[in-house]
């Protein structure tokens, strides 16, 4: 059974050809309009300066197909030289058949599709671009971020992370090292339920390896940053070998380490016992005792920063096997083992509640 009548295809039939047409009409009108053009500029040029030498082709592939134009060929009397001033007009590169709009659209079909595949559904189908070309088109491309440049701080926060992700024929997750880079938090707006934030001078950075992660880091504090001597840095994030030893790798000279609060609070549960639920950890007073002692690490012992450290099971041991935290620190006087002492007392209390003791 058909599911299209005759009709239809009649219609769909009529509407390539006037499509086709169409295009046939506008590369018409475009190689007109530039030879008009053309001898508008050889009319008005500076005859003295100069010289027409010979009248060239000249084409150029669009998405709606090839173009091929004549333009005058001249010699530049002032400047010794030889010049195409239509194609100076229309800001044309020398040697480039591919326009711009075209590149763009086989950079955007990129994305989702093969090299040909790119090429053919970017193109008119009167002209073919070869696979080649798209890849040199590809290469030509400056991927480079542009970076904004933000007025000078005193303090600058640095998130840094690693995510692993999937990439086309490889086999296994490869790793990519993320930081984000801010000077402090903006108030956006409040509601009745809670307060957005935002991060002031944002800047994140995405990088294939530690060297050229820190490299990136380096050159946007200097650059962007305006980094100076008074300047602190505080650098954040997980327990890894390479975050801890990042002010090794930053070039500043006031710097700290500071694990970031969710780490602390998920190596705290493995510490503690592994029956002990996050409802216990996330009591009003046990979250104050570790954003305490993160706040005391940060302003009242900058000089010991490097000196905690955090014994984490190796690769081969079991997850419960212990974990040794050294802190040089006490919370109100007391040593902080007080308040691992009290996230205990919570923990057997709410064990003996669900006994029935």
């Amino acid at each position: 059974m058909n599911i299209l009548s005759q009709q239809e295809n009649k219609f769909t039939n009529f509407l390539n050809q006037s499509i086709n047409q169409g295009k046939i009409i506008t590369r018409l009108c475009l190689i007109k309009a530039l030879e008009n053009k053309d001898r508008e500029i050889a009319a008005n040029r500076d005859i003295n300066r100069f010289s027409i030498i010979r009248i060239s082709q000249r084409t150029i592939i669009t998405s709606i197909g090839k173009i091929t134009f004549k333009r005058r060929y001249y010699y530049d009397n002032y400047n010794d030289s030889y010049i195409y001033l239509l194609d100076a007009f229309m800001s044309i590169p020398k040697y480039k058949r591919l326009s711009n709009e075209l590149e763009l659209k086989i950079l955007n079909n990129l994305a989702l599709l093969s090299y040909s595949k790119a090429a053919k559904h970017a193109c008119d189908e009167s002209y073919i671009v070869s696979p080649t070309t798209v890849a040199n088109v590809l290469n030509r491309v400056d991927f480079s971020p542009k970076y904004k440049e933000f007025d000078k701080c005193n303090k600058i926060f640095i998130q840094i992370d690693e995510k692993y992700i999937n990439l086309y024929n490889c086999r296994n997750k490869k790793p990519f090292f993320t930081t984000t880079i801010f000077t402090s938090k903006l108030k956006l707006y409040v509601t009745e339920n809670y307060q957005r934030y935002e991060l002031a001078n944002r800047t994140i950075l995405l990088s294939p390896s530690k060297d050229e992660l820190y490299k990136k880091i380096n050159s946007l504090l200097i650059n962007n940053y305006k980094l100076s001597k008074d300047t602190e840095v505080i650098v954040s994030g997980d327990f890894a070998r390479y975050i801890r030893n990042s002010k090794e790798k930053i070039l500043a000279e006031n710097i700290i380490y500071i694990p970031d609060f969710f780490h602390v609070q998920q190596y705290a549960k493995k510490l503690l016992g592994e029956k002990l639920s996050y409802d216990i950890i996330n009591t009003n007073e046990t979250r104050n005792s570790i954003q305490e002692a993160i706040k005391n690490l940060t302003i009242d012992t900058k000089a010991l920063a490097g000196n905690f450290t955090f014994g984490l099971p190796q690769k081969n041991e079991e997850s419960s096997s212990a974990i040794e935290i050294t802190v040089p620190l006490y919370l109100d006087g007391e040593l902080i083992s007080e308040a691992t002492s009290r996230i205990q007392s919570l923990r057997t209390a709410s064990l003996k509640r669900a006994m029935g003791v």
